[in-house]
């Protein structure tokens, strides 16, 4: 009877350890119908967002083809703006050399002109024999014609026509070419400027701005002074600069 118990107690307890088993087993495969179900869900989402990686690479494919032909599309129109920019620069540079052609041809000309009139003055043409005798009388000139600017100015133009005279500071042919007034009167070219010229604004040359020296240097501005007179006998030595005019 002993022995009998035995077995039955050791069937009973492998009934239970098989049930204890069969109940492990039965949550494992719970467990792994759960994990399986997890697994499941993950891979959809995973091919979810593989789906809209796709489209998404397919947008962005489609981007970047719009950007290479919008790319060779503003290309073709860079090149269009060089080749126009090219052509109106080489345009620019005929223009340019056609002006300087010009220029130059009108320079010569002013030139020819001013040579022409003041070859004419030393030959006397169209001047009186009055004219003639004060060009040879200048500081009788300067002196009755500055009467009411002192002796003090008076004194200094006369100095400052002899001294533009020696330095040559007096262009003639340019002055009876701007001045035709001064050129059909017949009267001394450079006597008119240092009298009567500076105050209307006329330049005695082209290398000599009048009212440019004067703007720059205030302190002879009210004095009543001709601008190339003062620049002759004190400005030199001052070291103070000119301008040319613009004007011929």
């Amino acid at each position: 009877m002993k022995n009998s118990r035995d077995f039955n107690q050791l069937d009973k307890n492998r009934e239970i350890n098989l049930s204890q088993n069969m109940l492990d087993t039965s949550y494992q495969f719970k467990d792994l119908g759960l994990k399986l179900n997890s697994n499941n869900e993950q891979f959809k989402n995973n091919s979810s967002m593989l789906e809209k990686l796709k489209v998404e690479k397919e947008e962005t494919g489609k981007k970047l083809n719009q950007a290479i032909i919008d790319l060779n599309l503003s290309n073709k129109e860079i090149r269009s703006y060089q080749i126009i920019i090219r052509d109106l620069k080489n345009e620019k540079r005929d223009i340019e050399k056609k002006v300087n052609q010009i220029l130059k041809k009108l320079e010569t000309y002013q030139n020819i002109e001013a040579n022409f009139y003041e070859a004419s003055y030393h030959a006397n043409v169209n001047r009186s024999l009055i004219q003639r005798l004060i060009s040879k009388f200048p500081s009788s000139y300067i002196i009755l014609s500055g009467k009411n600017n002192g002796l003090k100015n008076i004194l200094l133009n006369i100095k400052g026509y002899n001294v533009i005279k020696k330095n040559q500071l007096f262009d003639l042919g340019y002055y009876l070419a701007n001045n035709e007034d001064v050129r059909i009167s017949g009267k001394d070219p450079l006597l008119h400027y240092i009298c009567y010229g500076y105050k209307e604004s006329r330049n005695p040359s082209s290398t000599f701005d009048g009212e440019n020296y004067l703007k720059n240097h205030k302190d002879i501005k009210n004095l009543n002074i001709n601008p190339l007179v003062h620049y002759c006998v004190h400005g030199i030595n001052e070291g103070r600069k000119i301008k040319q005019n613009n004007r011929y």
